[in-house]
């Protein structure tokens, strides 16, 4: 093992922004990676499979996520937050991961025939027993292996979910190419957590023990976290349950696909700044001026990245969805153009989770989980009383404005700062945005109508290519009129000019 795998104890004197900055881009591309072979393994399932068959896989899905969210212990969380744990505290938290995993196995065999009448759908039964076997397999994971996020080396973690995610897309379409059934879906989700379970040990060599003596120094952590997941979790799949139980199967299916792509397009730039810096905060969480500057910063960097990213995506949908998808899918059309912009828009606010538990609030984190599961199912159940499946999506997108003033408020109560300040600080995003969508927008006007894939392919590459250009030229040459100043601009300059030396040499 080479040192810079490592975990160091002493890392910390090094530069925070250069390490945090390096640990973001092996993020970036470790989430870039999997999130394409998502994206690519989605779409040639879209091609052999119908939303009926997603939507069967989305439900099963969401019962485990909704189980799994009811029991989730977050020890990697509680491990980071410890400087140095000793070996009774990762032995502590192999058992409890382990017996979970059994636990939730157990509950998942005995709900799954309640689950499918509740549903009205009878292949739910077989599905969620079957998937029974991925958390027992992922509850003896090796908890050693956050060390090297702990000391922000993501190279590890590149290794390990690229390898898992590469063999997931290739026993998936394999199965679907020969079974041409949902079951395809399955067997890749157990494949990988297999894989994944065997990776961890062969990259961080460590025989767990079963012991409880480090479980009290654990939960003294983890309660709050416990509770935010369980109403994070009801958060996430109460949708996708509602809809089930409201419309149909194949409601489901496409209400998935859609949001799916949108989390993944958008959620592969965001994901990796929250893994990434929450143990940089960890590290400087007793120093607010500190933590506000580089909070701040960091805020404005993705969302300059990020949100001109999520409002081209819902520019092209339609073209994108012709294309790649087919006629089948165009109904996840409008359901895209809702949802990435909203997912963009989080950016904004995405630092606010570590921040909170770097500062160690994580009260403040239930608390608003316990607000937004209210907003969210009384936004979402009248949207599809009155106006079916959009209806969902409309009262999905009134929650989420909630939440991300939710998000401001609470970024501002733990900063010592203005709720507006993150959006004010980056006008000329905001105003390069605008430029960019009146570009793209006009594109429209003046392309003539396609007709046919060849056609929707050249309108799709010039909306991508003018919205690209203008809202690089308008940014540069706000940032070059307002005197060069230091901002956001010129930490991108900073990190294109010297995080690849960085990475190579991690």
């Amino acid at each position: 093992m080479s040192s810079a795998d490592s975990p160091d104890k002493g890392a910390s004197s090094e530069n925070l922004g250069a390490r945090v900055a390096v640990g973001a881009a092996w993020l970036v591309a470790l989430r870039g990676v999997t999130q394409l072979l998502n994206l690519l393994t989605n779409l040639v399932l879209a091609r052999i499979l119908f939303p009926e068959d997603f939507g069967i896989v989305a439900l099963a899905a969401a019962y485990v996520a909704v189980v799994e969210g009811l029991t989730l212990l977050p020890m990697d969380q509680a491990l980071i937050r410890f400087r140095d744990p000793s070996r009774s505290l990762y032995d502590t938290a192999w058992t409890l991961s382990a017996l979970r995993g059994a636990v939730i196995a157990a509950a998942m065999v005995a709900s799954a025939a309640p689950a499918s009448i509740l549903m009205a759908e009878d292949r739910l039964e077989a599905v969620v027993v079957v998937l029974a076997l991925k958390p027992l397999i992922a509850g003896i994971q090796n908890p050693r292996f956050i060390d090297f996020e702990k000391s922000l080396v993501f190279s590890k973690s590149f290794l390990l979910h690229v390898g898992t995610k590469a063999v997931m897309a290739a026993v998936t379409i394999g199965f679907a190419v020969a079974l041409r059934s949902y079951w395809a879906l399955i067997i890749g989700q157990l494949a990988a957590a297999a894989v994944q379970v065997v990776w961890s040990f062969v990259l961080k060599p460590f025989r767990p023990r079963f012991g409880m003596t480090g479980v009290r120094a654990l939960f003294a952590f983890s309660a709050w976290l416990w509770g935010t997941s369980i109403l994070r979790t009801l958060n996430l799949q109460a949708d996708k349950f509602l809809i089930g139980a409201m419309l149909s199967t194949s409601a489901v299916g496409l209400y998935y696909l859609g949001t799916t792509l949108s989390e993944t397009l958008i959620g592969s730039l965001t994901s990796p700044l929250v893994r990434a810096l929450y143990p940089g905060f960890a590290l400087i969480a007793d120093q607010l001026d500190k933590l506000r500057k580089n909070v701040l910063e960091a805020s404005s960097v993705v969302a300059a990245i990020v949100l001109p990213l999520g409002m081209g995506v819902a520019l092209i949908a339609e073209e994108f969805v012709q294309v790649v998808l087919g006629d089948r899918w165009v109904a996840t059309i409008p359901i895209i153009e809702v949802l990435v912009p909203l997912f963009a828009l989080s950016s904004l606010t995405s630092v606010t989770d570590p921040v909170v538990m770097a500062r160690g609030r994580t009260r403040l984190l239930f608390y608003r989980a316990c607000a937004m599961l209210v907003i969210r199912v009384g936004a979402i159940v009248p949207g599809i009383v009155y106006f079916g499946l959009m209806g969902a999506v409309y009262g999905w997108a009134a929650s989420h404005v909630a939440y991300l003033a939710a998000q401001l408020l609470l970024l501002a109560r733990i900063l010592g700062i203005r709720a507006y300040t993150p959006v004010v600080r980056i006008g000329r995003t905001w105003a390069s945005l605008a430029f960019m969508t009146l570009s793209v927008v006009a594109v429209e006007y003046v392309a003539p109508a396609p007709d046919g894939v060849g056609d929707l392919l050249l309108v799709m590459g010039a909306k991508i290519a003018v919205g690209g250009i203008a809202y690089c030229a308008a940014h540069g040459g706000l940032w070059i009129a307002a005197g060069r100043p230091v901002g956001v601009e010129t930490r991108i300059l900073r990190l294109a000019g010297g995080l690849a030396p960085r990475i190579l040499s991690s």
